[in-house]
């Protein structure tokens, strides 16, 4: 009796410890009788003509060589306005004027050097005759003409310093400041007030904006980014005008990726004639692809790990192996994934009960 029970508790034992399968690197080979193979399900990849999408979210933005916030560039009062919200702009027109001590302090600076230079070639030329006469020295001359270069030099330095604020060098000593529009478009902010007083670092007044085309900022995942290089077309929408569907193309792929996201940023860019779209606005991007025949699997056939995505491919009677594919997503809330590397039509794929492979260590 004694010998039967203990041959019993080992046979238990040692079937007990029969391991369920065998892994070596990534191939997993499963035991005669493994309790994991009846919850496998296996499919053929077969080619299959797709034209898929990928959604994602965006929002629009105005591009920037067509928008200008314009600030005081120096400190003083606000005395006339020449613009109101919505009027159309042209670059250079008058958006305000002010008066300003440190502009009549440019202005007296410009003047005086202009005064400067003027006196420094009427010696030039004084010295250049006196030495055409034989009655000159040549280091006389010489020395005006450098002084003559130094003067003209300060002079192109403050008129270019008086173009900077969008006033002309031919202004009159004591003018008021007149800023200017640095673009064409409309003004689609100002809080000028006549008489209030700026000081120097007071944010800007006015905000004129060429909103005709925009860019839609959208950001794309780092997995889906290989779906850019297969565009067919762009399409969007926003909820304001949920009928309505817009297109764009793109115009610029961002070099950088945010790693909390995971994402990289897209800019679209549209025409916007009638002015529906606003910046700020929030966009529901479509994204759609060329068609072509591509491996689709479910999307429960593949595994995240870390950065990589893997299937697993039968390649014996129980006998699997852990493979890295590349993906991209079909369209949002989608069953299915395109297989665009890492497998080939023929191949017998675990589409059913892979995490119980993945599990195994």
């Amino acid at each position: 009796i004694v010998l039967l029970f203990t041959n019993s508790c080992k046979s238990k034992t040692e079937e007990k410890e029969t391991p369920d399968y065998v892994r070596t690197n990534d191939e997993i080979e499963l035991a005669e009788n493994s309790v994991i193979e009846p919850k496998l399900k296996v499919e053929t990849a077969k080619y299959q003509f797709i034209e898929s999408e990928l959604n994602c979210n965006g929002t629009v933005k105005a591009i920037p060589e067509r928008f200008a916030e314009v600030a005081a560039p120096f400190g003083g009062r606000v005395t006339k306005s020449f613009v109101t919200i919505g009027q159309y702009v042209r670059k250079g027109d008058p958006i305000f004027e002010m008066k300003s001590s440190d502009f009549f302090a440019a202005q007296q600076d410009y003047f005086s050097a202009q005064q400067e230079m003027k006196q420094a070639e009427i010696n030039l030329k004084r010295q250049k005759d006196l030495l055409a006469h034989s009655v000159g020295v040549k280091r006389e001359m010489e020395e005006a003409e450098t002084e003559y270069k130094l003067k003209k030099i300060a002079v192109e330095q403050l008129a270019a310093s008086l173009k900077v604020f969008n006033s002309s060098a031919q202004t009159k000593m004591g003018q008021s400041l007149i800023v200017r529009s640095p673009i064409a478009g409309r003004v689609v902010n100002s809080d000028l007030v006549v008489g209030q007083y700026l000081k120097d670092d007071h944010e800007a007044l006015v905000t004129v904006a060429e909103l005709s085309k925009v860019w839609i900022s959208a950001q794309v995942k780092e997995k889906d980014l290989g779906f850019l290089t297969e565009l067919k077309n762009i399409k969007f929408s926003v909820d304001a005008f949920s009928s309505k569907e817009f297109n764009g193309q793109i115009v610029n792929i961002g070099q950088m990726l945010n790693e909390e996201t995971r994402s990289v940023d897209v800019l679209i860019e549209t025409e916007n004639i009638q002015s529906l779209l606003k910046p700020g606005m929030y966009v529901n991007v479509v994204l759609n692809s060329v068609g072509k025949e591509e491996i689709v699997l479910p999307t429960k056939a593949v595994f995240q790990e870390n950065e990589n995505q893997y299937v697993f491919v039968k390649i014996g009677q129980r006998k699997f192996r852990k493979t890295k594919v590349k993906t991209v997503t079909m369209a949002e809330n989608s069953q299915s994934i395109r297989i665009v590397d890492g497998l080939t039509a023929g191949q017998n794929i675990v589409v059913d009960g892979g995490i119980y492979l993945m599990g195994a260590k």
